[in-house]
């Protein structure tokens, strides 16, 4: 597939980095991360700089633990205008050092997803990286899924919402009678409500259905 995934992280979350190394190599991309693929020779900081050099992506795992890896900072300084996907394993915010390099890079929460759905999201994210700084469609959309799955929902069930709201108006309207006032203001505020709700409710059930299936699968 042309060149390697350069997996960034801290030592102290290899049984993530190796998750994730799994899910790459066992549908046909190569990784590379330390201490696994460094030579024999010793020269760490030069084998990892020509790793990420030739890397086609580079992935940084974030969490509590690289957040503050001195490292990590380092390997980021020599990104250049590599594909950045930054794969969260802990609800944690970026320092403003890994902040200032992942602001326009593609983000997965894996601790939000299940895990059969993250592994097909992190596959497509590998196998179609967006470059940094591209194009400003692409920032906004990168933004939009760096939000956050909560975020994510609250703007699909609010477009949702307020759809129904709009076909509930057109319906309504249509059967009422000449001289009578059409529905609107604080007539609309309410079916807006009751279809926010409805939407809301209807996310809880997927989320609580993803949850069982996950823990039947043993995931």
């Amino acid at each position: 597939m042309g060149g390697h995934v350069f997996i960034s992280h801290s030592s102290r979350d290899r049984e993530h980095v190796e998750y994730l190394c799994d899910v790459l190599e066992r549908n046909g991309y190569s990784c590379w991360f330390a201490p696994r693929d460094v030579g024999s020779a010793g020269d760490w900081a030069g084998e990892v700089v020509t790793a990420i050099k030739h890397c086609r992506v580079f992935l940084l795992v974030l969490s509590r633990h690289s957040n503050q890896s001195e490292e990590v900072e380092r390997e980021l300084h020599q990104l250049k205008r590599k594909p950045l996907v930054v794969v969260r394993v802990d609800a944690v915010e970026p320092s403003e050092t890994l902040s200032y390099f992942a602001r326009s890079s593609q983000w997965l929460d894996q601790f939000a997803l299940p895990g059969e759905e993250f592994q097909a999201r992190l596959l497509e994210a590998i196998g179609n990286p967006q470059r940094r700084g591209s194009k400003p469609l692409n920032v906004l959309l990168l933004w939009l899924n760096r939000a956050g799955s909560a975020s994510r929902a609250a703007i699909w069930i609010g477009a949702f919402a307020a759809l129904l709201t709009f076909l509930t108006k057109a319906f309504l309207d249509g059967f009422t009678p000449p001289g009578t006032e059409p529905l609107r203001g604080g007539a609309l505020g309410i079916v807006f409500a009751f279809w926010t709700c409805c939407a809301w409710g209807l996310d809880g059930v997927r989320r609580v259905w993803n949850t069982g299936r996950a823990k039947r699968e043993g995931r």
